[in-house]
């Protein structure tokens, strides 16, 4: 499936409606995908959560506007969204460092972030020239015990939610807490629960038989079976990853004939892999209709 094609037609949508309204759940009914799966992809080929990449464009052309018109601020804080000047222009200076009257005034530089291209640098991860081929595997459900962290993927907390739940799972042994491992030396995360607020939850753990009594603080769930491209990231983290999910969604699913399932999607960290921090391996599970 093309899903350069779907997220862009998000891109192009945002792009015409900066001064009005946008509502994630219409943005994503642009790509055909559930809000979840839509801005999972938009945030592996972008970078940006959808929330973070409207307000840096709003903000971007906003600051052109300030150069090239002769708009006032207030008006243009309610053209792109702001209920008063004042949030417009804190949103402003969190952003370029500068107010805006100052920067209408002095104009010093700024990074201001553009429209998205969605199809330049497709050449990411080509070896030879060939295409990167996942191994597809079945695999049945099964259950998992961990720790969990609920975040929100909608405004990006996920961003800086996981890895410091990574931080403190390692700094206070938590994984060591965890019994009856089937493989102790694979460590798993796991996105799970996804609400259309936002809301979602994050297990670190293992792969364990089901148990009746869950230990407090750990928690505990199944796994649906699933068919899965398992892609290799190689390299330090997280970029290797992050360069790993851009492309499998800009080069191989556009070249293959599969489309991605709404199942949850794995990482699998083996401690055998992890010993160089600048060149680990992870296994990265993407579930396949």
């Amino acid at each position: 499936m093309d899903y350069l094609k779907k997220i862009n037609r998000c891109i192009e949508f945002i792009e015409l409606n900066l001064k009005n309204e946008l509502i994630l759940q219409t943005i994503a009914q642009q790509s055909g995908l559930s809000l979840y799966h839509c801005h999972r992809i938009f945030s592996g080929l972008t970078g940006y959560s959808l929330k973070e990449y409207i307000r840096k464009r709003r903000l971007s052309n906003a600051a052109v506007e300030l150069i090239n018109s002769k708009k006032r601020i207030i008006d243009l804080a309610y053209d792109y969204g702001y209920e008063t000047p004042e949030s417009f222009s804190r949103a402003f200076k969190q952003l370029f460092s500068v107010n805006p009257s100052i920067y209408r005034k002095r104009i010093p530089y700024i990074k201001l972030v553009d429209k998205i291209d969605i199809y330049e640098n497709k050449s990411i991860l080509i070896k030879g020239g060939k295409m990167i081929k996942p191994e597809i595997i079945e695999k049945p459900a099964f259950h998992i015990l961990g720790y969990a962290v609920e975040t929100n993927y909608l405004n990006g907390d996920n961003f800086k939610d996981i890895p410091q739940f990574w931080k403190e799972a390692m700094s206070e042994g938590l994984l060591q807490k965890i019994s009856k491992k089937l493989k102790p030396e694979c460590c798993l995360g796991v996105c799970l629960d996804f609400q259309e607020d936002g809301k979602m939850k994050y297990i670190i753990g293992y792969e364990v038989e089901a148990l009746d009594q869950v230990p407090p603080g750990q928690f505990q769930t199944i796994i649906p079976s699933a068919k899965y491209a398992v892609f290799t990231a190689k390299g330090k983290m997280p970029e290797s990853i992050q360069n790993t999910v851009k492309y499998i969604y800009q080069q191989w699913f556009p070249n293959s004939q599969y489309e991605r399932a709404d199942k949850p999607e794995l990482e699998l960290y083996d401690e055998n892999r992890l010993t160089d921090p600048e060149n680990s391996e992870v296994d990265i599970y993407i579930p396949l209709m």
